[in-house]
């Protein structure tokens, strides 16, 4: 399966400014676990929104099978 590298955004208000961070990752699940076990973080920021995106660089290709030897008669 083809990984793209995802973003982590996470928007919150700073000195009634609003401003976002990204975290990267190398795939949208390891994003997803993130918003999951980083809750408490989205709570002591009061922010407004958690969420991933993912973009169009791939992280990680697919692994090609290898071709199997011939067998002999």
């Amino acid at each position: 399966m083809i990984e793209y590298f995802t973003g982590l955004f996470i928007y919150y208000t700073v000195a009634n400014t609003n401003v976002f961070t990204v975290i990267w990752y190398e795939s949208e699940k390891k994003c997803l676990e993130s918003i999951i076990d980083n809750g408490p973080l989205y709570i002591m920021l009061e922010a407004n929104a958690m969420l991933c995106k993912k973009s169009n660089k791939i992280s990680k290709q697919p692994v090609k099978p290898k071709i199997k030897p011939k067998a002999q008669s």
